[in-house]
């Protein structure tokens, strides 16, 4: 196998270091996205609980006046 220079393989390993950091970035922003739409769909499931339950608590009160 053939040594390679410094000043030869200093671009490479460069290049190697900012790819990495870009592809770790581009997972993060991929994962705050998904963390986005998930907050998204837990609040929106949080909401609907609510109602029922205030339906629900609602009802009661008809029917224990009735």
């Amino acid at each position: 196998m053939e040594n390679i220079s410094l000043e030869t393989a200093i671009p490479y390993v460069a290049a190697a270091y900012i790819g990495i950091w870009v592809i770790f970035f581009g997972y993060l922003v991929v994962l705050a996205g998904k963390l986005g739409n998930l907050n998204k769909q837990v609040q929106a499931l949080t909401d609907v609980v609510k109602r029922k339950s205030a339906d629900k608590s609602e009802e009661a009160k008809t029917k224990n006046r009735g």
